[in-house]
């Protein structure tokens, strides 16, 4: 299981699918639980990931303090991740 680089959006997505397939089984064995909680593992880093890129942008919007500069914000954000 490896996260879609860049995309936490996929990397949830991902490993959702992953946790999904692991668990299908009506008994599944010791190794897939192990798959589906080291899926589940890494959905929890990818939402932990886009919740500081969000505060990453609410503090430099909040910095900026003019939505006149939110196109420069922007890019300072796309610079950042």
């Amino acid at each position: 299981t490896t996260k879609a680089q860049g995309d936490p959006e996929a990397t949830i997505s991902k490993a959702k699918k992953i946790q999904a397939a692991a668990l299908a089984p009506a008994d599944p064995s010791a190794t897939d639980r192990a798959v589906a909680a080291k899926a589940r593992q890494m959905e929890q880093e990818a939402r932990r990931e886009i919740l500081e890129n969000e505060q990453k942008e609410n503090r430099l919007y909040n910095q900026s303090g003019n939505e006149d500069s939110l196109p420069t914000l922007q890019s300072t954000i796309s610079l950042i991740v």
